[in-house]
């Protein structure tokens, strides 16, 4: 009652109005979420849970516009060369980034496939009018495909082998692989259905999968040692917080999201490089 209490009344008008102040504060980031609101009028479809709350679905938002700006530089860059670019989303749930990235690209710019090991994702992007296949990330490396870009948004903390899905996408990833994951300063096991925490009680009725469980959860520092250990190097990097820095609303947000969740997100962008990984061997 008292957790409720505190989050409806403090928490979620005050983390409301720190997302506005991120958007205003980038002119590229207030663009494309202003055009989110043509696509998505709310985010009720979004996911296998409905999102009906306010601040949740502003918190989303803002990660959306945050992905498609930032894989949008990536694809820029191959289309300057090449004149049109490959695009594969892995983990896609709805074909969301693709549908933003409309308003800069048409097709004959950028192809576009969303990955996904669950059907019905695979069928709501195809109801989109876009591509989509029914694949297990961490066999995408086995499979004859290749993209320009590929992205995996909010996904390698949910893969129980992550080290294997980076070295196999190697193999479909021709330019840029494009990663986001929740920002944590201390690397850490998820599995919060194994948790006691008061705050973070797993739900008994709600079974844990790949798609609603974090398993490793680490900081940038080692998952840039993992990159490097699986033949990747970072060229770009952008760390997107939840409250803005320099404003009293820090004070709130930044203790409560880092103990119940986490306080942002850390994008990346890597290429092929191997320095470090030629260096492993098993023997």
């Amino acid at each position: 009652m008292i957790k409720s209490f505190i989050k409806k009344k403090i928490i979620d008008p005050v983390s409301v109005s720190a997302v506005r102040q991120i958007v205003n504060s980038e002119a590229e980031l207030k663009e494309i979420w202003e055009y989110s609101f043509k696509i998505f009028t709310d985010f009720g479809q979004h996911y296998t849970v409905p999102v009906d709350n306010k601040e949740v679905e502003q918190r989303i938002r803002l990660l959306m516009a945050a992905e498609t700006i930032f894989v949008k530089k990536a694809i820029e860059r191959v289309v300057e060369i090449e004149g049109r670019c490959s695009y594969a989303d892995v983990g896609d749930s709805d074909g969301s980034i693709r549908l933003l990235l409309n308003k800069y690209y048409n097709v004959d710019k950028l192809s576009y496939v969303g990955i996904n090991l669950q059907n019905s994702a695979v069928e709501k992007i195809r109801s989109k009018g876009l591509d989509a296949i029914c694949a297990d990330a961490l066999s995408l490396g086995d499979q004859e495909i290749h993209y320009d870009v590929v992205s995996v948004f909010e996904t390698l903390e949910h893969l129980p082998d992550p080290i294997g899905f980076l070295k196999g996408i190697r193999k479909v990833t021709d330019r840029r692989l494009i990663v986001s994951v929740p920002f944590i300063r201390h690397s850490r096991v998820g599995l919060a259905y194994l948790s006691k925490k008061w705050l973070r009680q797993w739900p008994e009725d709600k079974k844990p999968t790949i798609e609603n469980t974090h398993i490793f959860e680490l900081s940038p520092k080692d998952w840039k040692k993992l990159f490097l250990h699986t033949g990747w190097k970072v060229d770009r990097e952008w760390k997107l917080m939840m409250f803005p820095s320099n404003r009293p609303s820090r004070l709130i947000l930044q203790p409560f999201w880092r103990f119940v969740s986490f306080e942002g997100f850390w994008f990346v962008s890597l290429y092929k490089d191997s320095e470090y990984s030629s260096q492993y061997a098993i023997e």
